[in-house]
C-alpha cells in the first residue's frame, strides 16, 4: 500500500475532522468535447487505428429523445459521449483525468471521482478551498460546469461545528 493510501487510512481512522465537498459536474457526459477527448487519447499513445475508429464513432453518433412513448426526430451528437454505452464512462474518465493528476500533485487532501461525481476531502477548510480551486480551473478548461444544486460542502468529525 502506498504512503498516500496509509495517510488517508490514518486520517479516516484517527478521529480527525474532515472538510468535504461533494461535487457534481453538470451534464458532464453531454458536454465532452470530441476534439479535446481525441487529443487526450493521442497523448496516451492510443494506436492510430483505434483513434480513427473512435473519431468515426463520435462523428457519426445519432440519438433521439423518448418521452411518454413518443420519440423525437434523430439528431447528430456533435459533442458528448453516449450515456448508457459501455465505453462512455471510460472515455469520460480519460476526459477528466487531469483533475485527478493536478490535485494529486498537491498535498491539500484527497480526491475521489466516479464518472461525473467528485469528492474532495481535506483536513482544513483552506485545504478544501485549494482543492476546489484546482478542480474548478480544470473543469473550466474543459468547458464544463458544476451543478450547484447537486453539490455540497460539509465538515465531518468531532470539530464539525467549530468555526
Amino acid at each position: 500500500m502506498t504512503s498516500r493510501a496509509n495517510a488517508f487510512r490514518a486520517f479516516v481512522k484517527g478521529g480527525d475532522t474532515a472538510a468535504c465537498a461533494a461535487l457534481d459536474i453538470s451534464k458532464a457526459f453531454d458536454r465532452a468535447n470530441h476534439s479535446i477527448l481525441l487529443m487526450k487519447l493521442m497523448k496516451r499513445g492510443i494506436p492510430m487505428y483505434l483513434l480513427n475508429m473512435l473519431d468515426h464513432w463520435l462523428a457519426n453518433s445519432w440519438s433521439c429523445v423518448k418521452w411518454d412513448n413518443i420519440y423525437s426526430s434523430f439528431f447528430r451528437l456533435q459533442i458528448g459521449v453516449r450515456q448508457g454505452s459501455v465505453l462512455a464512462p471510460v472515455l469520460f474518465a480519460i476526459y477528466i483525468n487531469e483533475i485527478l493528476l493536478n490535485t494529486h500533485k498537491h498535498r491539500y487532501g484527497y480526491v475521489l471521482a466516479y464518472a461525473d461525481d467528485i469528492l474532495l476531502i481535506a483536513r482544513t477548510c483552506s485545504g478544501l478551498q485549494a482543492l476546489f480551486d484546482i478542480v474548478e480551473s480544470e473543469i473550466n478548461s474543459l468547458n464544463l460546469s458544476l451543478n450547484v444544486k447537486k453539490s455540497c460542502c460539509m465538515r465531518i468529525g468531532p470539530r464539525f461545528n467549530s468555526p
